[in-house]
């Protein structure tokens, strides 16, 4: 579950301008209306006109009481007459300005606009700080070399990519700059990120404790306030056995926490929904059902109406469960058919069409066979692709990546398009095969983060149309484990944050290695 449910678009606020009085004098008191438009129907008659005119109209250009016109430069709104280029009543629709965060609204001609504040810029409809520079428009013809692709790109390939501190966004290519918050001493072997509604980072941890001999694991849950620097310990803890568990979580709009956890493998085994919020010492615990297989794993997500949907493999002859919890506490279960002991992959919401989809996939029969559940809603994907994590963009369109073990090679996917990871225009080298986490951010464009070990270095590629494109590497580099000459992993995940905007987070799986770290885009 890679993408908040609110809206993931820039956030709009309206710069309200002060309206200024009609020019003509009200007959009634001899000044213009209280509100600062004029009356249109202010002007009194006797036998149907004007005194000084015989025909309805206005000789001194003040507005005319049967044909309720305005002066020039205003317009009627409710009865009144208010300035052509006033904001909160702006063109013939007489409605209020957006503008966007750092602005404030004009109206001109009767178009809205913006103008941004002290210290910002306007780029691509947004006002940044002047040090940020815009995006620069990426060609889509062929190139021959680097001069062809613009300022702000390079040919790879014969194609345009986005040059080495940019990322693909609407406008061609973006600047990257990063903020980063870290924490030391966080050791543990998986990690994952979500934003709640107000703009709180969660990362929730499946930590080591205590020495090797007494080793204990269990799930920690860490939190950053928006706009804080430092990321803090929440009470939220759920012990887990020896065996790696694997675990999904969300947030819902009301900042509650629902997480859901299954081991790795087993027979017959509890598959559970933990369910917190921050005034909660600990969560409330409830099993959803049991579970069967070999990467019985387990997908969550929260639709628009705030039901929790969650799914995992169920049985050894093949097949998926799945669980709602409604908003108003209504639970339900489900059981879905699938040939073949199955692995769960990922469960998505999808906002354009608001369906709910559970994608799976095994990988026993020397072959990747994968398909898709539909969970809720109608209809089911039309062009499904395999997925071992997915994501769905505003447009409705399904991208995932998924692992073909026959062949040992990673492959993108937007809607039954499908491009090899060895394939894909990025300047260095990919691994040979790589998991997710895949995530869309608030431009549709498709993100996928990997670390290379030998380098010590963790990664993104992303593109807008699975065709195209580009590679970035975050500021984070990590080192080996006392006392070891190997590379140890690092465990990756990305979220989009509620403005729109990508962060991720990287946790080496030993903390000798380097501490927690959350990256943001800015």
């Amino acid at each position: 579950m890679k993408q908040w449910n609110a809206d993931r678009r820039w956030r709009l606020a309206l710069g309200l301008a002060l309206v200024t009085a009609c020019g003509g004098e009200s007959p009634a008191d001899g000044g213009p209306g209280a509100d600062g438009g004029v009356p249109i129907d202010a002007a009194p008659a006797d036998d149907g006109g004007t005194p000084g005119g015989d025909d309805g109209g206005a000789p001194d250009g003040g507005p005319s009481a049967d044909a309720g016109a305005c002066e020039s430069g205003h317009h009627p709104c409710d009865d009144a007459c208010v300035p052509d280029d006033d904001p909160a009543t702006c063109g013939s629709a007489c409605t209020p300005c957006p503008a966007p965060e750092n602005a404030v609204a004009t109206c001109e001609d009767g178009t809205c606009g913006h103008a941004c504040a002290e210290g910002f810029h306007d780029c691509d409809g947004e006002c940044v700080p002047e040090t940020r520079s815009c995006g620069v428009p990426l060609p889509s013809e062929a190139c021959d070399g680097d001069g062809d692709c613009g300022a702000a790109g390079e040919c790879l390939d014969g194609v345009c990519a986005c040059a080495a501190g940019h990322r693909p966004c609407v406008a061609g290519c973006c600047p990257v700059t990063h903020g980063t918050t870290t924490l030391t001493d966080v050791d543990g072997r998986g990690v994952q990120l979500e934003y709640g509604p107000d703009g709180t980072a969660y990362v929730l941890v499946q930590a080591e404790i205590g020495p090797i001999s007494e080793r204990t694991w269990e799930l920690h849950l860490y939190t950053r306030a928006p706009g804080a620097a430092t990321l803090e310990r929440a009470e939220f803890t759920v012990p887990v056995s020896y065996d790696e568990h694997t675990f999904d979580f969300a947030i819902r709009s009301d900042g509650t926490l629902f997480a859901a956890v299954a081991p790795a493998t087993g027979e017959s085994t509890a598959v559970n929904l933990h369910e917190w919020r921050p005034s909660m010492t600990e969560p409330v615990t409830e099993s959803m059902g049991r579970g069967f297989g070999y990467n019985i794993g387990v997908g969550l997500t929260i639709d628009d109406d705030d039901t929790v949907w969650a799914s995992w493999s169920t049985a050894r002859s093949g097949g998926l469960s799945a669980y709602s919890l409604a908003s108003d506490g209504v639970r339900r279960s489900y059981s879905h058919s699938v040939f073949g002991t199955v692995a769960q992959t990922d469960v998505e919401w999808d906002p354009a069409t608001d369906t709910v989809h559970s994608f799976w996939g095994h990988r026993y029969t020397g072959d990747f066979r994968s398909g898709v559940v539909l969970l809720d809603g109608t209809p089911a994907l039309e062009s499904p692709c395999p997925a071992d994590d997915a994501a769905f963009d505003s447009a409705g369109h399904q991208w995932s990546i998924y692992n073909s073990y026959s062949s040992i090679q990673t492959y993108f996917c937007r809607d039954g398009t499908v491009r090899q990871a060895r394939r894909v225009t990025v300047r260095g080298t990919l691994p040979t095969a790589f998991g997710g986490p895949l995530v869309v951010d608030g431009e549709d464009t498709a993100y996928v983060a990997f670390y290379e070990a030998d380098a010590y270095t963790v990664h993104w590629v992303a593109s807008r149309d699975v065709e195209t494109w580009s590679r970035g590497e975050l500021p984070i580099r990590y080192g080996l484990p006392d006392g070891s000459t190997s590379p140890a992993p690092a465990h990756v995940d990305s979220a989009v944050d509620p403005s729109g905007r990508v962060s991720f987070v990287v946790l080496p799986s030993d903390a000798t290695m380097g501490p927690l770290t959350l990256v943001d885009f800015e």
